[in-house]
């Protein structure tokens, strides 16, 4: 059957078709609203998905839980009475455990902060008695209404788990497998990343480095970065939102000057301060003993502790966080750093808060001093037990230029080239392979992290300072009759043979080496987030 061509009567024959009931002659004469006789689109009829889709709703899942909500605040509860019906009922399709409260919660004002003077306690429970769910309504129908009041967020993921059993509860885990019928019929959600293919949303990663390799200093950076969408190299932040950082090794006055070094040497506007004000929250522990795992008294294994829980709760008591830093790892357990199965359980102890609060969770931590002379380095250079590393989704790995490293880049300075450090990707669960290339950043006067422009050939160095050099006198040239956008000036270069044109992130990258390179010689400046202007 095709949507398209719905008609009434092939609506009433698709209720039958989806009803549970033997006794389906009742159908025949519904009566349906008369706006369901609109013919203009599919897309106009609540019900025209019960025509061509499985209806079968999707699982009982946190994610699913706060997708239904997000919809639920799009649609006033004070429509008119028979879209009020309709959404209700729809919530109620769901067959969840919640599904009342939710239906109950947007009929009250309580999904969407909103007065609802209309709302009558016995209408609702008289609506509730009178749902029948062989009548046609799904969860589709709160779908359509979400899109008819501006909707346009994600949809229900369909593959979480099977739909739970009535009581809601599972005997084991083995009762619940991952919904294949539903995998193979509907392609996978993209992937969501904090930035955009290097670190997931949502789960725990691992950055490591041996002392002085500005492991805290990193951790400040993308604090910073995910509240105000930018990093000083080339990364691109995906998902915004709030920050927290919990620095056990720090005090109130440490924290004081990092916090404030950081931000005045990265140029932040006022506006970028206040967000920062705003939405970063830090832990300084230095003095204090606070542990989110401690040793089994029966089998010595780590169990999470009553601290764990009360940071569970704050976390979602706050709400729209996206980015959690524990520096360092090893402060916050009682395990044996050289114990497999604790770091094990401290890595994942760091994924499950991830999971269960949709915040990327970065655990610091030291790695072996062999790391530091390695020239291709490779994953698990955690110091003391590797398995931390199994645990987590993926592993970064930060350390200083060797000297054989400056030499080939003509670094010969040796303040110089200890500013100098290499960032790289070692682990990670659907990265490409451009997230395994190093790159390099430098330090500043007040520790903060810039990209650099270090090259190791002579060649490819006088090649990359003409590139550079081109295509600032390019955006000279757009400066005359605009303010030109980043877009406008990568086109430009594009078109002038600077940067390559076959794909688009080849591009992009191409061309934010440049951008960082001039930023850093204080060539260019940005009045407007997307706007570069050369500096007179």
């Amino acid at each position: 059957m095709s949507a398209s061509t719905y008609t009434p009567e092939r609506m009433r024959e698709a209720l039958k078709l989806h009803s549970n009931s033997n006794d389906c002659n009742d159908l025949d004469g519904i009566t349906l609203p008369a706006f369901l006789d609109d013919q203009k689109s599919p897309c106009t009829n609540p019900f025209a998905a019960a025509l061509d889709y499985d209806q079968t709703p999707p699982p009982e899942a946190p994610k699913n839980i706060e997708i239904t909500k997000e919809m639920l605040k799009s649609i006033s509860p004070e429509c008119v009475r028979h879209v009020w019906r309709q959404v209700v009922w729809s919530v109620l399709a769901l067959g969840w455990n919640c599904s009342e409260r939710l239906a109950h919660d947007w009929s009250t004002g309580v999904i969407g902060r909103r007065d609802c003077d209309k709302f009558n306690e016995s209408d609702f429970n008289d609506l509730v008695r009178d749902f029948d769910p062989t009548k046609g309504i799904s969860y589709r129908t709160l779908v359509h209404h979400a899109k008819e009041f501006g909707y346009v967020g994600t949809e229900f993921n369909l593959c979480l788990s099977v739909h739970p059993p009535a009581d809601g509860k599972f005997s084991s885990p083995w009762d619940n497998p991952a919904a294949l019928k539903q995998m193979l019929r509907h392609p996978p959600e993209p992937f969501t990343w904090l930035i955009n293919e290097r670190i997931p949303l949502g789960r725990g990663i691992l950055l490591t480095g041996i002392g002085s390799s500005s492991k805290t200093r990193m951790l400040y950076h993308l604090a910073i970065g995910s509240i105000v969408g930018e990093l000083p190299w080339e990364w691109e932040i995906d998902s915004t939102g709030k920050s927290i950082l919990i620095v056990t090794e720090d005090t109130i006055n440490d924290v004081h000057h990092t916090l404030h070094n950081t931000c005045k040497a990265l140029n932040l506007s006022d506006k970028q301060i206040d967000k920062i004000c705003k939405h970063l929250i830090i832990y300084p522990l230095a003095g204090q003993d606070i542990k989110l795992l401690a040793t089994s008294a029966v089998d010595k294994s780590l169990v999470k502790t009553t601290n764990f829980q009360s940071l569970l709760e704050k976390i979602t008591d706050i709400a729209d966080v996206v980015f959690i830093g524990i520096d360092p790892a090893l402060s916050i357990t009682t395990g044996d750093e050289l114990d497999q199965g604790h770091q094990r359980a401290l890595g994942k102890m760091a994924d499950d808060l991830a999971v269960q609060t949709g915040a990327t969770v970065c655990l610091v931590s030291h790695a072996t001093k062999a790391s530091q002379h390695t020239d291709e380095l490779s994953s698990h250079n955690s110091r003391g037990g590797g398995a931390i590393t199994d645990a987590v989704r993926a592993e970064f790995v930060v350390r200083t230029m060797t000297p054989q490293e400056g030499h080939k880049s003509g670094i010969t300075d040796t303040e110089e080239r200890k500013r100098h450090l290499q960032l790289v990707a070692t682990k990670g669960n659907h990265l490409p392979p451009s997230a395994f290339v190093p790159i390099w950043l430098r330090r500043g006067e007040y520790g903060e992290l810039h990209s650099s422009d270090v090259v190791f050939d002579e060649a490819q160095q006088k090649a990359t300072n003409l590139r550079v050099q081109r295509a600032y006198e390019i955006l000279t040239k757009l400066c005359k009759s605009s303010q030109p956008k980043l877009i406008e000036w990568r086109q430009a270069c594009i078109d002038n043979g600077l940067i390559p044109s076959d794909t688009k992130d080849s591009g992009e990258q191409a061309m934010n080496r440049i951008k960082s390179q001039l930023k850093v010689a204080a060539k260019i400046s940005s009045p407007e987030r997307g706007v570069w202007i050369v500096v007179e």
